[in-house]
């Protein structure tokens, strides 16, 4: 989690490399882990979780097919228990489509964010 971390900062940042190597550093760490030794606080933290922030990733990098292929599986394979990084999920792939030039697919993307944040008790969201 703390390299997707890292790699999603670097992100932010522009730096693509960096980016790169801490997302391949969260690979090899999250495909080593064994989640019997996980602490309960890192529990939600799964192969979903992992793609939703390499989606974050290739988004702030505006590389938009890799951007969609990330958050599409970490769609696809996180369940209803967490509709907020659900959410951020969409904005992010809402965001990819717009760099795209697809007005419409962001609309509707970001259509179904909002419609699940207006339920969200959220601060952030």
């Amino acid at each position: 989690m703390y390299c997707a971390m890292e790699a999603r900062a670097l992100a932010s940042m522009g730096d693509k490399r960096a980016c790169l190597r801490a997302m391949r550093e969260a690979e090899n760490a999250f495909s080593r882990r064994d989640e019997a030794d996980d602490p309960d606080w890192i529990g939600y933290f799964d192969a979903a979780e992992l793609h939703d922030e390499f989606g974050h990733c290739f988004t702030a990098l505006r590389q938009v097919a890799d951007a969609e292929h990330h958050t599409r599986i970490a769609l696809t394979h996180s369940g209803d228990a967490y509709p907020r990084s659900r959410t951020f999920c969409r904005l992010s792939l809402a965001t990819a489509y717009l760099v795209r030039k697809d007005v419409e697919q962001a609309c509707t993307v970001a259509a179904e964010a909002v419609q699940v944040a207006d339920r969200l008790k959220s601060a952030r969201t």
